[in-house]
């Protein structure tokens, strides 16, 4: 039996942007629903242990951010805001939403709904890297400050941007010893990062929070050098590192080997957009080549009563969601027919304003270099679901053409489980790195329903509700 909700404003995400978004909407009056995969709300940066961990504490100190985070969490939960908890939105349409919860299918409808889906690791392939002991960034973050575990005992850690930090540093606390830390920019981005710095105080309590723990622990972060290996046999157990260009190019005559059972990549983030693109939202390039939805001075996408706030309408961080997710929760409220004064949207939109420019700025500083998709050597795979690997691509990229769509085709890469949200970038960057092919080119995918695996009874069960 399908449950069903009603509700003026539901919310996907209770990371920083949907918890704004929710209080936002809530403090106007509508009644709103908050929809998470998470089991407690908080999402990747305010993340909460399990409940069944009790009282024993978070295994490193909170950063500045993190205390408002749970100021936000006990306001959210004091305006009682009911949350859904451990549920894959499986299907978005204007107005009502299709959810999966322990094999029971629920069914939200509302009058205005905020994507606050946030953001997934962005993988960068390079050979060994689907070995055991191979994690992306967050995935390492949340063995650490989600489940109080140790991925390993000594770690390698690469990639490029801010977040490499707080990486660090919470694997330091949770007592792996990282043998290098690894920059893929030059340190020239160090000294851009600093301008966009410098016009956020939040920002540079945050950055200065962990480049402390980093510089009390005497390990120096090498610029211009990246993970080139992993090897192994059932599991990680030496790494290849070595220096890169300017662009990201590996130079073979400056390689080492060392010794590791952990290697955690971050090579910054991609928007989780596969909602927005299934709502057909109107999708543009984000300054970092990602799609993300269209939005208007209130965070309104191209359809009727759909708002976008935080990392799916491009990577800022999290003072950036905050205030596109109170700005959003107030537009959805005024959507849904409640009253919001016009100085309180003049004021969330001009802080919304001036944050987005400064984690624009701080997001060019670091881009992901074009060269380092050369990493891959041919046997490497390129799509962890179908199995495909980069010599498969090429081949069928000869044959074929080089659009996306024609490769799927041909290869399958993007029909697995992931539907294309960790390879559809991959394949932009092997393509354009190994044949030249402009990633601009491609257009936007089509999101299917499910967007995201369910079983075919629940599938079935939603639309025979939603008709």
């Amino acid at each position: 039996m399908t449950r069903t909700h009603a509700a003026d404003v539901a919310v996907i995400g209770a990371g920083p942007a949907g918890l704004a978004a929710a209080l936002a909407a809530r403090q106007a009056g509508a009644v709103v629903t908050i929809l998470d995969e998470g089991a407690r709300p908080g999402g990747q940066i305010f993340r909460q242990l399990p409940a069944a961990f009790g009282t024993i504490g978070q295994p490193a100190a909170d950063a500045p951010s993190h205390a408002l985070g749970h100021a936000l969490l006990h306001d959210v939960e004091a305006s009682g805001v009911p949350v859904l908890a451990r549920v894959t939105v499986f299907e978005a349409r204007p107005g009502a939403l299709a959810y999966e919860r322990d094999g029971e299918v629920g069914v939200v409808r509302a009058k205005a709904i905020v994507l606050a889906t946030g953001a997934y690791d962005r993988s960068v392939p390079f050979p060994g890297w689907t070995l055991p002991g191979v994690v992306t960034a967050g995935a390492a973050q949340v063995m650490v400050r989600g489940q109080m575990l140790r991925p390993g005992t000594r770690a390698v850690v690469a990639g490029t941007g801010p977040l490499l930090l707080p990486t660090l540093t919470a694997l330091q606390a949770a007592g792996v010893r990282v043998v290098a830390a690894l920059e893929a920019a030059p340190r020239t981005a160090l000294l851009r990062g600093v301008g966009a710095l410098l016009r956020s105080r939040a920002k540079r309590r945050e950055a200065w929070h962990y480049a402390r723990a980093f510089l009390r622990s005497g390990l120096r972060l090498r610029h211009g050098w990246t993970v080139f290996a992993a090897h192994g046999a059932d599991r990680v157990a030496a790494v290849t590192i070595g220096r890169v260009d300017r662009t990201g190019r590996p130079r073979r005559d400056h390689e080492q080997r060392l010794e590791a059972d952990l290697v955690c990549v971050g090579f910054g983030l991609e928007p989780s957009n596969e909602l927005a693109r299934r709502l057909r939202c109107t999708m543009l390039r984000g300054p970092d080549g990602s799609w993300v939805p269209q939005v208007d001075a209130r965070m309104a996408t191209s359809v009727a009563g759909v708002f976008a706030a935080g990392e799916v309408v491009g990577i800022g961080g999290v003072d950036t969601a905050r205030a596109e997710g109170h700005l959003a929760g107030l537009a959805a409220a005024a959507h849904a027919g409640w009253t919001v004064a016009p100085e309180r949207f003049a004021q969330a939109e001009a802080e919304r304003v001036r944050e987005r420019a400064v984690s624009r700025t701080l997001l060019a500083a670091f881009p992901v270099l074009p060269g380092l998709y050369e990493l891959a050597a041919p046997d490497t795979l390129v799509c962890r679901c179908e199995d495909v690997r980069l010599r498969e691509v090429r081949e069928a990229a000869a044959l074929f053409g080089p659009e996306l769509r024609t490769l799927k085709m041909a290869t399958r890469a993007g029909m697995g489980p992931c539907q294309g949200r960790i390879c559809a970038s991959i394949l932009e960057g092997v393509l354009a790195s190994r044949l030249g092919v402009d990633p601009h080119r491609h257009a936007c995918p089509a999101a299917q329903v499910p967007v995201k695996p369910v079983a075919a009874r629940c599938l079935l069960e939603a639309l025979r509700e939603l008709g």
